[in-house]
């Protein structure tokens, strides 16, 4: 009896601290969603602020050269780093997370370079296709900008593993809103054109990973010098992972590809203006996405992969996170869904 009794103490013990630590779970994967909604509802404040200004200072074709840019950009940027960031959270351990990390680095370097080589042989075809002489000077850019924004990607992984949201947060105001800052800069002093708009993104970039690095730096480096890696521990690395390449990449290129895909056809089609304005109405469309979808997401991966490695399930987790995207969505979709009615 003694021996049935204790088990049973055991036991509502054991799911005391399981019911606490699913509490816990939640609170604090509540609390992260919020630092980041927060930083990116702050950053597009800052965005809508000096939209009308910006709008205003720089043409239609101005907006469709740089849409046509971020769309090229945007396909690339799939391919940056064969999608081995995603393994940076499901690290067993420190060393096996800095080891992602580094490989990461590394691929996204050579690719850079692979697309730094290829440029000066399809600048000038890519340029004649869309009948924009101009665009062939911008096209140099596109290694840059694709470096630039894999190491950003790579490093908000690593600081999601290590739930640093609070500097994800401060980067991911630095980055829009400093942009945005730096492009009205642009366009009031030196005088709207393309390469405003652009320079104006790649500072924004380059403002994301500096704040990364001032938060970040001195530990990443340290963890990278305790790691002592060497090219089998990454070739190591890359096999444990070798499906993210292999899977991970293709969906990602196509859906990527199926968002990217219009204004790109519009500028073979249309004049540039068409592209510009396709933009414009983009970028308005696609905020609540960019507030609350990538936001969830973001807090999501390493959690679930926590979760994981502890329990061996995602139900809890996925059940809390399905609850709160129902509670923020089903208003919208009302909505939407009364007016659609109404119209009909």
């Amino acid at each position: 009896m003694w021996l049935i009794y204790d088990w049973g103490k055991k036991s509502q013990c054991l799911l005391f601290l399981r019911k606490d630590y699913e509490k816990q779970l939640s609170k604090s994967l509540g609390v992260n969603i919020i630092k980041l909604v927060s930083s990116k509802f702050a950053s597009q404040l800052v965005t809508l602020a000096t939209a009308p200004i910006i709008t205003r200072l720089f043409s239609p074709n101005d907006f469709g050269i740089y849409q046509i840019f971020i769309s090229i950009t945007g396909i690339l940027l799939t391919m940056v780093c064969l999608k081995y960031e995603l393994s940076i959270p499901l690290g067993k351990n420190k060393n096996e997370a800095i080891a992602s990390f580094t490989l990461s680095l590394f691929l996204a370097f050579i690719f850079s370079l692979l697309l730094l080589a290829l440029v000066p042989i399809g600048k000038e075809h890519i340029a004649r296709w869309y009948k924009l002489p101009e665009l062939e000077k911008y096209l140099w850019l596109v290694p840059i900008t694709v470096f630039l924004f894999g190491v950003k990607n790579i490093i908000s992984y690593w600081a999601s593993r290590e739930t640093k949201f609070g500097t994800i947060a401060i980067s991911n105001f630095t980055y829009i809103s400093g942009g945005a800052l730096i492009t009205l800069m642009w366009g009031l002093i030196i005088g709207a054109s393309a390469i405003g708009i652009l320079f104006g993104y790649l500072t924004g970039l380059i403002f994301g990973i500096i704040t990364f690095l001032i938060f970040l730096g001195q530990e990443l480096i340290s963890d990278i010098k305790n790691a002592n890696l060497s090219f089998a521990n990454l070739w190591t690395i890359a096999k444990l992972h070798r499906k993210f390449p292999i899977f991970s990449t293709w969906s990602s290129l196509l859906n990527t590809i199926s968002v990217q895909l219009p204004p790109i056809i519009f500028g073979l089609y249309f004049p540039i203006t068409v592209v510009g304005y396709y933009s414009l109405g983009e970028r308005a469309v696609a905020i609540p996405m960019i507030l609350v979808g990538t936001a969830i997401g973001q807090v999501f991966f390493p959690y679930g992969a926590k979760e994981y490695h502890e329990t061996g399930t995602l139900s809890k987790i996925v059940s809390d996170v399905f609850k709160r995207l129902a509670q923020i969505g089903i208003f919208p979709m009302f909505i939407l869904h009364y007016r659609t009615l109404f119209l009909i």
